[in-house]
């Protein structure tokens, strides 16, 4: 099953001025902390060395689909960009491109250049340009190929397939690409974004999807009941929201939950909605994943949480299991927070006939 991320949430977003337009790709969830919401995004480089957008990412080994959609503002091959360089030199540019790195806890950096070959024509002052792609894969000479005439929308994709990684560019669509090998182990942490002196790019989408296991939406309450008696971790169970910190101006509580932990393999943990919300009430079936935990280090986790309309609370999102409280905090939602506490003595109420759809 093919799982678009971020995907479901607790939290719903208020309909306020302070709550749009938040997300770079409103429609995935992704925000590139400390630059502007705008979609399209714009990314510039008037001054070498500047800041540029990154990422965390958890992907682990998994394989995934990273594509992005963009502009080429300076793309004109008669044109000089100026810049400033990092000592403040001014310097010229000929369309100018950027590179998008996927880099690995222990260093190690796979990276894509998108570039351009400009010639001199035989006759007059002008120049032609042709999109030219660039990959360098850790351990590997770097490999390269034309795309054709350059072309005002773009397309790029990076697919990986267990350790191969496809690159995939065009302009109408990701036809022309190479495979390439990948060192084993490689599990991409961080995402960023490089633009060359003097770039200047419109993106107006950056999507990610990963292939996943099957995984029912709706795993059945006498399933969720059966995986709780037979485990033997402590934090399986039903747990109840005991605790909201949040901005109301930003966003609202959705309601008083109740979730069932279930643990599964390597250390990650499902929440599976069971009852109590308020807004989206009609959406929620028992059994929903609301959250998803993937272990970071000791009792930290990153956590995914789900909403009805396929936005990520938070890509920053984290939880801890502390003083016997699970905690989970939105960084970049103005830090709101959510408490859940085992509730004992909860049981789950009989299941309906009706309760499940085909």
């Amino acid at each position: 099953m093919k799982r678009i991320l971020p995907l479901l949430l607790l939290l719903v977003f208020a309909t306020t001025a302070s709550g749009e337009g938040v997300y770079f790709n409103r429609a995935r969830g992704f925000l590139f902390p400390g630059f502007p919401p705008e979609v399209p995004f714009i990314l510039r480089a008037d001054t070498a060395g500047q800041a540029a957008p990154s990422l965390p990412l958890n992907l682990g080994d998994d394989d995934f689909t990273l594509s992005l959609i963009f502009d080429n503002l300076r793309d004109t091959p008669d044109r000089d960009y100026r810049y400033s360089d990092a000592d403040g030199k001014r310097r010229k540019a000929i369309m100018p491109g950027f590179t998008l790195i996927l880099e690995d806890a222990g260093g190690q950096r796979f990276t894509t250049n998108w570039g351009y070959k400009v010639t001199e024509l035989p006759v007059g002052d002008t120049r032609a340009a042709e999109t030219r792609l660039t990959v360098t894969a850790p351990g590997m000479n770097p490999s390269s190929f034309n795309i054709g005439k350059n072309k005002k929308r773009n397309r790029l994709a990076l697919c990986r397939r267990g350790d191969n990684m496809r690159i995939e560019a065009g302009s109408d669509k990701t036809a022309d690409g190479l495979t390439v090998p990948l060192p084993v182990g490689f599990a991409p942490v961080h995402l960023s974004i490089v633009p060359d002196g003097g770039a200047e790019f419109a993106f107006f989408n950056l999507a990610l999807t990963c292939d996943t296991p099957e995984e029912p939406p709706q795993m059945p309450v006498p399933e969720i009941s059966q995986r709780i008696i037979l485990s033997s971790d402590s934090r399986a169970g039903y747990w109840a929201q005991a605790g909201f910190t949040v901005d109301n101006n930003f966003i609202v509580n959705g309601g008083d939950y109740v979730v069932a932990i279930v643990p599964l393999p390597g250390g990650e943990y499902s929440l599976r909605y069971m009852e109590g919300a308020r807004v989206h009430a009609g959406y929620w079936k028992r059994g929903m994943e609301k959250c998803h935990l993937t272990p970071r280090a000791d009792d930290v986790y990153s956590a995914r949480w789900l909403c009805p309309d396929g936005r990520d609370a938070d890509p920053l999102a984290t939880a801890i299991f502390q003083d016997g409280n699970l905690v989970i905090t939105f960084p970049s939602l103005h830090g709101a927070t959510i408490t859940l506490r085992p509730h004992r003595a909860y049981t789950p109420a009989p299941v309906p006939d009706t309760e499940y759809e085909e």
